[in-house]
């Protein structure tokens, strides 16, 4: 039977479009860990993730979709402890933010497409945490990052514009996790957690004004995760 079992996952065919299984970091660690990724050039993955070199600290490297090193791995933060980390495109034709927290603060720093360093690691605000510290983040087309992060006070949607800093910050009422976020031509899409842990929905223009209310989009669904995410067609 063990030989029946080992042969049929050797013969296993992957579908058309799936590549074989890669490694994309030098030194993986053993537990859980957290990684994000955009991609750039068609086939160029940045990618950053906690625990860099057996230590709490954000890597950052490049690598091609077959496994092969394009940018080193690297450290991304600071050299002092450093958990959750996330990133996105820093915008048309560019490379990526990465963003991660430091305990309660959460810091960004910004890479072009080639890896080079364009913003070293830089504070961008010290908000406290609740129920998860992870930041979402999607750029526009001005160059700017809309971000959503769970705070004590609820849901932060923010607007960052790299080097400069935060330039509008919204709490959205009645809010407790924050869930992803798309920014879709002229309107952000963000779905969040209400006081209820069901999924609600609000939507922001590029200059942090609501031009949808909060809705519910579970309504009269009792809650089964406290996991969720969001699209648009």
């Amino acid at each position: 039977m063990t030989e029946v079992l080992i042969a049929c996952l050797v013969l296993v065919t992957h579908p058309p479009g799936w590549s074989d299984p890669v490694i994309s970091i030098s030194v993986p660690d053993d537990g859980y860990q957290r990684k994000d990724l955009v991609v750039t050039n068609g086939d160029h993955v940045h990618q950053v993730w906690d625990k860099y070199g057996g230590t709490t600290r954000i890597g950052y490297n490049i690598v091609l979709p077959d496994g092969t090193p394009v940018f080193p791995d690297t450290m991304l933060s600071r050299d002092v402890s450093s958990g959750y980390p996330s990133c996105a495109l820093s915008g048309p034709d560019s490379g990526l933010v990465g963003f991660w927290r430091e305990l309660t603060p959460i810091w960004y720093a910004q890479r072009d497409q080639s890896g080079e360093e364009v913003l070293p690691p830089t504070f961008f605000a010290g908000m406290s945490w609740q129920n998860d510290p992870s930041v979402h983040a999607c750029p526009d087309s001005l160059g700017r990052i809309h971000m959503t992060y769970a705070t004590s006070a609820g849901t932060c949607y923010s607007i960052l514009i790299p080097g400069v800093g935060e330039v509008c910050r919204d709490t959205i009422p009645n809010s407790t996790r924050a869930s992803h976020l798309i920014v879709d031509g002229d309107r952000v899409h963000i779905q969040f957690e209400g006081l209820d842990y069901l999924a609600d929905y609000i939507q922001y223009d590029l200059d942090g004004n609501v031009t949808v209310p909060t809705v519910s989009l579970v309504e009269g669904i009792l809650p089964d995760s406290d996991e969720s995410d969001i699209v648009v067609d």
